[in-house]
């Protein structure tokens, strides 16, 4: 016969802390990873921090203007024409855009209308820009002689892009 056979069966009382020890750091590994996936997953419900602040702060810089003159080909900080209006406040916000009205319609991304934020570009007809602030009114340059104001989008004819 076996010697093996021939032992008794005894618990394995000095393996018992191991175990408890093992059962222990498995647990706050599950836990810490448990918690780390709930972190992940709410990052991934709600919009990047960086683009609703990068919106604000380009409307926040347009605001800043109101009321300085419109100058044709002027890039402020003293006067504006539209094209360099728009540039002025992407910069204000670290984004670099295109200097001419016709070329920021060209670029950015296309934005539905119903779905433009403050911040985004206005663009009409590929002639003029100013910067969306929110319920159907921009913030623009519009022609000499006048400065630099808040008003309705006055026509359908118009285009979203963002930058940011």
């Amino acid at each position: 016969m076996p010697t093996h056979a021939l032992r008794p069966i005894m618990p394995a009382v000095a393996d018992a802390p191991v175990a408890t020890a093992r059962r222990s750091t498995l647990a706050r590994l599950l836990a810490l990873l448990t918690m780390i996936v709930a972190v992940a997953a709410l990052g991934a419900c709600s919009a990047p921090a960086n683009s609703s602040t990068k919106g604000a702060q380009i409307a926040n810089a347009a605001r800043a203007q109101l009321g300085k003159p419109y100058v044709y080909g002027a890039t402020g900080p003293g006067s504006f024409d539209c094209s360099g209006l728009t540039q002025y406040v992407h910069r204000q916000a670290g984004i670099s855009i295109p200097r001419t009205s016709g070329a920021q319609q060209a670029g950015g991304r296309a934005i539905a209308k119903s779905q433009a934020k403050p911040g985004d570009v206005v663009a009409i007809g590929g002639y003029h820009v100013g910067i969306y602030v929110g319920n159907g009114q921009m913030i623009d340059a519009p022609k000499t002689g006048d400065h630099v104001k808040q008003r309705p989008i006055w026509t359908s004819s118009y285009v979203i892009k963002r930058y940011w």
